[in-house]
C-alpha cells in the first residue's frame, strides 16, 4: 500500500539455486520435469507461474531452460 508518501514492497526470497523448483536443495531431474510442464507458458496463460521464468522475460522459454541446464546438479 501507499501511506504517508511511502511505498510498501513485497519480496519473495528464495534460498538455494533459482532452478530448485521442488525445494529439495538440489537442481535435479524433478526440477527439470516441473520446468518441462510449464515450458512455453507466459504471463498471459492462466496457469502462468513466474517461478519458472528464470531470466525475467515473462515467459518460461528456451533461455530459461539454458539457465536450468547450467545449474543442473548444483545445490545450496
Amino acid at each position: 500500500g501507499n501511506f504517508a508518501g511511502h511505498v510498501q514492497v513485497r519480496l519473495n526470497v528464495r534460498t538455494g539455486p533459482a532452478a530448485d523448483f521442488d525445494g529439495d536443495g538440489i537442481v535435479g531431474f524433478e526440477d527439470f520435469i516441473l520446468f518441462a510442464q510449464r515450458y512455453g507458458t507466459n504471463e498471459a496463460d492462466p496457469d502462468w507461474d513466474a517461478t519458472f521464468d528464470l531470466d525475467g522475460s515473462k515467459a518460461a522459454d528456451f533461455p530459461d531452460f539454458l539457465l536450468l541446464a547450467l545449474s543442473y546438479g548444483t545445490s545450496n
